[in-house]
């Protein structure tokens, strides 16, 4: 098969994905072709989480003095990871996902940290608002010949500056986070629940080994989810296994920037984009501050040229005076900061979050368990 009669399978898998996972015989035909075995590491899942009454929060955390905190408190009972930030080699800030009650942060203990103990140099707290899953062919098919260079990078920023128009030919799949607040579960006991509760967690599970098993029970729960759009999966592809993943956050009010930043970023083979709301805090002036966009932008880049492309990227964010922004570029899993934290369960193990919430039969919708309550 040639080069481009792959690339074109790629790009059918790619825009059909749902519908070829619901089809076992299509998938199987799938499965076989060349593309599929040269470039598909795992198929992955992105909840939606709203429809079952969750959020999910995302907390970039940087301590003064990471001693000082009182960890349980900051996590909660539904944090699903934290991880280590290596930033300029000078001290380690945290990114700590988590899932809440749907559009109900616990965030008492954060607030205390911030504007009581003073213990904060800055937090960005923010949930995504509508995912976009981005695959550009053309630059696939130079990282599968030799990298993207930061020249070429460069040169398709000005073009994209000069003309606001121009759109690159990336294909785009979207889903808005928020755009049916109609409850799927009706509590705990809701088979719908109890089937996303076994395949979500902590992280996403590979379901093409899911999909690949004689457990006919599992593959038809995880049928049930995919075919009311409850669930949407993403590809993880075998060229980028080995790259540094790299996280920007931004926070910025002119849509018209963020949209010219959307076009700029799809020049990579493959990434998300996410349209974001939420608060950034800044602990000089101990003030917190609203915005209702920003982005947070996942992709993948050669160690050797991580550099470059940061320096780039930060000399674009200036030029379109984006001033508030993090370029996450080395991560480290947090589990060494977790011993003793878990008394009775074992994190790698047995850790869900989604079984640390309280359903209040009331109100019909999910309540957080509070940890830390404010002295009156």
């Amino acid at each position: 098969m040639s080069k481009i009669d792959e690339l074109q399978d790629l790009k059918i898998f790619f825009l059909q994905l749902e519908e070829i996972l619901l089809a076992p015989k299509v998938f199987e035909l799938f499965k076989k072709k060349s593309f599929y075995l040269r470039h598909i590491n795992a198929i992955k899942l992105i909840p939606y989480f709203s429809k079952f009454g969750f959020s999910q929060y995302y907390l970039y955390l940087d301590p003064i003095n990471l001693t000082s905190i009182n960890l349980k408190l900051l996590l909660g009972s539904t944090f699903q990871s934290i991880k280590h930030l290596k930033m300029n080699g000078e001290y380690e800030p945290l990114l700590i996902k988590y899932i809440y009650p749907h559009n109900d942060p616990n965030v008492a203990y954060l607030n205390w940290l911030a504007k009581s103990k003073r213990a904060i140099r800055e937090y960005f707290l923010f949930n995504i608002t509508k995912f976009h899953i981005f695959l550009n062919i053309e630059a696939f098919t130079i990282t599968s010949e030799k990298e993207n260079s930061v020249d070429d990078f460069k040169r398709q920023t000005e073009i994209i500056l000069a003309t606001p128009l121009y759109r690159s030919r990336a294909i785009i799949k979207s889903f808005d986070c928020n755009k049916s607040l109609h409850f799927y579960n009706t509590g705990p006991n809701s088979d719908l629940f109890k089937s996303f509760l076994e395949f979500y967690g902590k992280k996403s599970p590979d379901i093409k080994t899911i999909l690949t098993t004689s457990d006919l029970v599992k593959i038809d729960r995880l049928k049930r989810l995919l075919s009311r759009e409850l669930i949407h999966p993403y590809i993880s592809y075998k060229e980028l296994k080995n790259h540094i993943t790299l996280k920007i956050i931004l926070f910025h009010e002119k849509l018209t920037t963020l949209d010219l930043i959307q076009n700029i970023f799809t020049f990579f083979p493959y990434g998300h984009i996410c349209q974001i709301k939420g608060t950034f805090f800044d602990g000089t002036i101990s003030k917190t501050s609203k915005y209702n966009n920003g982005l947070m932008i996942k992709f993948h880049l050669p160690q050797d040229k991580l550099k470059a492309f940061i320096e780039s990227f930060k000399l674009l964010f200036n030029q379109l005076h984006i001033e508030l922004f993090k370029i996450i570029s080395d991560e480290s899993k947090g589990n060494d900061l977790l011993p003793n934290f878990f008394e009775d369960i074992k994190y790698t193990t047995d850790y869900n979050p989604l079984k640390h919430f309280k359903w209040d039969v009331n109100k019909h919708r999910w309540e957080n368990l509070r940890i830390f309550v404010k002295k009156k």
